[in-house]
């Protein structure tokens, strides 16, 4: 008995000394796309980059980067498979970008592909690069050798700090057959030698329009119902000649988002409230935000600053950008101000749309240092 279970053990031992080995045998024979890259050619063709770790100890380089071009999306994977020994898979996918060129054009044909790959899960993270793919891939950044890992990370901490949104493929392919509310994704730049979360890339249907700033990031995305535990900076117009005299940093601890629909002379009336408990987080001004006049009087100043910004960037979002990326035209279809709807009812409804805003503030905490 004593002998029969030393053997049993031993051939355990051996199992699964023979799995680590065989499973190690497999990863290194093994391409896992963690970024994926779109650009596209003088010509118009789609061009592919790659970029797979490098498990083998005796590989010098940590990432291989690898770029191919085709017709179709899965011509250019094709091309990228013939030109490595590895099995290319795609399973560990986590973040697809677009050049702005390609994403001006429509990324409904990549996106279409992607959702189709059944080995693609449908929280890849999407997100616009202002110059091309291939050279933000290719970047060499300091302490940053796996390309893919530093941007989803990068988009990942940054959405929770809402300077970015963060978008999904599922997110997007939703948002676009929606019929009320246009995608929006992150926004990215090469600096040197780092990647930059460059804010919000806006679309018009799949067709990339323009970008907004962080800052402005942040107030589209309270307007979207979301933004506790953003930051936000406000000149504060306090001095004479209404001059900035003042600069604060708040930290929004609570937000509360509302919406009013009607309909006056044909056209919807749009009103958002944005309630908001803030932090200060820095202050310049002179006074002490202890005195009660004081911090009333800050509170007045920052909410007729952030009113004005974002009065300023619906302004732009319907007639600079013709997006809709807060979901007007949802609001305006769940209060069923119109017998039937389709996309041509939403877009001529959104440009004709009289959308307001009003905001409020209540400093709830002025910081240890009075």
């Amino acid at each position: 008995m004593k002998r029969s279970r030393q053997l049993l053990l031993a051939l355990l031992a051996a199992a699964v000394l023979v799995t680590g080995c065989a499973r190690q045998n497999v990863l290194e024979d093994l391409g896992l796309i963690l970024v994926v890259g779109y650009d596209v050619d003088k010509s118009g063709m789609l061009k592919m980059t790659v970029a797979m770790p490098e498990v083998s100890e005796e590989a010098t380089e940590k990432v291989q980067i690898i770029t191919s071009k085709g017709d179709l999306s899965k011509e250019a994977r094709s091309n990228i498979s013939m030109s490595t020994d590895r099995q290319v898979v795609s399973g560990q996918l986590r973040t697809a970008i677009f050049s702005e060129t390609l994403a001006r054009q429509g990324v409904l044909r990549v996106l279409d592909t992607l959702q189709r790959d059944v080995n693609i899960t449908s929280s890849l993270i999407l997100c616009i690069s202002d110059g091309t793919t291939q050279e933000l891939i290719n970047g060499s950044y300091r302490d940053r050798p796996q390309i893919g890992k530093y941007i989803f990370e990068l988009l990942r901490k940054e959405a929770k700090n809402y300077t970015v949104p963060r978008t999904t493929l599922h997110d997007f392919i939703r948002q676009y057959h929606s019929y009320g509310a246009d995608p929006i994704v992150p926004y990215v730049k090469k600096l040197g030698g780092n990647v930059s979360a460059a804010g919000t890339a806006l679309f018009r249907d799949d067709k990339f329009v323009g970008s907004l700033s962080p800052e402005e990031t942040k107030m589209l995305l309270l307007l979207r119902g979301s933004g506790e535990g953003g930051d936000i900076k406000q000149a504060l117009r306090t001095g004479k000649n209404n001059k900035v005299t003042e600069q604060i940093m708040l930290t929004f601890v609570r937000a509360d988002h509302r919406y009013k629909v009607s309909m006056k002379d044909g056209n919807p009336v749009v009103v958002f409230e944005v309630e908001v408990a803030g932090q200060v987080v820095e202050y310049t001004g002179p006074k002490p935000l202890s005195e009660p006049a004081q911090l009333k009087k800050v509170e007045r100043a920052i909410e007729r600053g952030l009113t004005v910004r974002m009065k300023n960037l619906l302004d732009d979002l319907q007639n600079k950008y013709h997006s809709d990326p807060i979901g007007i035209g949802e609001h305006i279809r769940a209060n069923a101000l119109y017998p039937k709807w389709s996309r041509k009812i939403w877009r001529e409804s959104y440009s004709k749309a009289d959308v307001r805003v009003n905001f409020k503030l209540n400093i709830i905490r002025t910081g240890i240092i009075k």
